[in-house]
């Protein structure tokens, strides 16, 4: 049994990694691999981009990721809406 082995690995399955990964792909010989952690979308505010702001708010549609606290920012630290 062999281990798989790739050219390119994209993480994340959304409009900009499937366009990578289909870019990548189109190269012959080139194996890709694309990985995705989140389920489908069910909540209508994701598909509208204008509603994106609003989404990404919400702790339920992000994996509620922080920077440390930044001197740059009086020590603060800043929200980092990762999907």
């Amino acid at each position: 049994m062999t281990t798989p082995t790739y050219d390119y690995i994209v993480v994340g399955g959304g409009p900009a990694g499937c366009a990578v990964a289909s870019r990548l792909s189109r190269q012959p010989g080139c194996r890709v691999l694309l990985i995705e952690a989140g389920r489908p979308a069910r909540n209508p505010l994701l598909s509208i981009p204008a509603a994106a702001p609003i989404a990404m708010r919400h702790p339920r549609h992000t994996w509620t990721f922080a920077t440390e606290a930044e001197p740059g920012l009086n020590g603060r630290s800043w929200a980092i809406a990762g999907h």
